[in-house]
């Protein structure tokens, strides 16, 4: 299912309020916006099991955290790291990993690695 882990997402903001969670009308965003969340899904389906699963306890904290002047940039910063991974998979690197800086911030370092050789940025 191309959109198995979009319904991943919202399943994690069922128990929510459903006017604050971004996801809980999912079946009626992607009937509105189905180009975008095919191509989200895409990304998002790269990713490997580690990664996913480090993305979605990124994620859990946005799902229904939406800001009353930025709307839901932070959730969409945090989903772009999903195409930051496939970008890096298509350049050849072939050791794409996440490492938490710390607790308190919400970026990323990418352990990059061209089979033998491993780099950082």
């Amino acid at each position: 299912m191309i959109f198995q882990r979009l319904y991943e997402l919202r399943n994690i903001s069922e128990n929510e309020d459903s006017e604050n969670c971004y996801f809980n009308d999912l079946e009626e965003i992607l009937k509105s916006h189905a180009d975008h969340y095919i191509s989200l899904s895409n990304e998002l389906n790269r990713l490997d099991d580690k990664a996913w699963e480090f993305l979605k306890n990124e994620l859990k904290p946005e799902l229904c955290n939406k800001n009353p002047k930025r709307g839901w940039t932070q959730l969409f910063n945090k989903l772009n790291e999903a195409r930051g991974y496939g970008y890096l998979l298509s350049k050849g690197l072939c050791k794409v990993g996440a490492l938490p800086v710390s607790h308190e911030l919400s970026t990323m370092i990418r352990s990059l690695g061209r089979c033998s050789k491993v780099r950082f940025c």
